[in-house]
């Protein structure tokens, strides 16, 4: 069915091509080498459906990992593909497997960040389980997995604190976005506030301003307060929420 929760997953997952630190030379340089510019496309096409190119995308974290076992990068991008199994099995009705394979790809993810806690692992972390939580039914797991999301992306944000006046608009609206939504949807509309009113003063005029001043004003259900992915198209791909409803 269409959901907006793939292309959720998705455009943070895009915008960490955004959030890479240093001098624009360097920056330049370091985006050619860096692991997610080999693996997310595979990864795209793959949870939208392709499992030819997501195993391509899971063979390229293996190749890696295999010389490297402790690699964060490839350790991240990893455990989110092992998190997208673990909603296929559910899916299947393999509960079982499905619990095991969320456990092991979560702790993978985790590891990655303990080791490397840097933009290149937080943003993917981040994104998944700011996803993931919109489907969480047990509220004790749903505010443990969305506050963890949240911090990811405020550490993102200080650890970009200088140069996160120059980022792109989409850059830009999609973190403090995906912050905003993931406070409002832990039902905290006062820290949520904090960062609407940020994007209404950094991207005046745009979608992204209307959608905080919307929320701001009408304080929609949670359901419906959406500042993120604004104009992505929807999806009738596999999410990788699925693993994450109970």
């Amino acid at each position: 069915m269409p959901v907006k929760t793939a292309a959720f997953l998705f455009t943070f997952l895009l915008i960490a091509i955004a959030f890479v630190p240093g001098q624009e030379g360097a920056r330049k340089a370091s985006t050619n080498d860096r692991f997610d510019m080999l693996v997310r496309e595979n990864f795209f096409a793959g949870i939208a459906g392709d499992e030819a190119a997501f195993d391509r995308a899971m063979k390229l974290c293996e190749k890696r990992l295999s010389a490297n076992a402790r690699d964060p990068e490839a350790m991240v991008w990893h455990g989110a593909g092992v998190y997208y199994r673990a909603g296929l099995a559910f899916q299947a009705g393999d509960r079982q497997t499905g619990l095991r394979l969320r456990a092991e790809g979560m702790q993978q993810m985790d590891d990655a960040v303990t080791l490397s806690p840097t933009i290149l692992t937080l943003i993917p972390r981040g994104a998944l389980l700011l996803s993931a939580g919109r489907r969480i039914q047990d509220p004790a797991i749903r505010e443990r997995i969305l506050t963890k999301g949240v911090d990811d992306f405020e550490r993102v944000l200080t650890l970009d604190k200088a140069n996160f006046p120059q980022k792109c608009e989409h850059a830009k609206g999609e973190l403090l976005g995906g912050i905003a939504e993931g406070w409002y949807q832990l039902g905290k509309q006062e820290q949520a506030g904090v960062y609407l009113k940020q994007i209404m003063t950094e991207l005046p005029g745009t979608a992204y301003a209307k959608a905080a001043d919307t929320i701001l004003k009408n304080k929609p259900p949670v359901e419906k307060a959406s500042v993120t992915c604004l104009g992505c198209h929807e999806t009738n791909s596999a999410s990788l929420l699925q693993p994450a409803t109970n």
